[in-house]
């Protein structure tokens, strides 16, 4: 898999930026977090325009994400919205299909 962080960091929300990928992790393991890849926010996006995605809370996801941070160790894109992540596991969207 390629490196899903940007070569220039400085343009991306404070919240995305490296310093702050060391403290996040998933509110349901603990396991750390990573930007998510264009590949899986495009993918996400596709999902939930064909109506096929709902996050981990049940709700259906309306569309693409402008960022998300991914727990790999749980397969879940927590979406990032108005350049704020959303953290609760609730908000929680599966990578996988099905």
């Amino acid at each position: 898999m390629s490196d899903p962080k940007p070569e220039d960091s400085s343009d991306l929300p404070p919240s995305l930026r490296d310093e702050m990928l060391d403290i996040y992790v998933s509110p349901r393991s603990h396991h750390p977090l990573r930007r998510a890849t264009t590949s899986e926010l495009e993918s996400i996006g596709t999902r939930a325009g064909a109506g096929a995605l709902v996050d981990r809370g049940g709700r259906p996801v309306a569309g693409a994400s402008e960022a998300g941070l991914v727990c790999e160790a749980e397969g879940v894109l927590f979406p990032v919205v108005n350049r704020i992540p959303k953290l609760l596991w609730e908000d929680g969207i599966p990578l996988a299909e099905g």
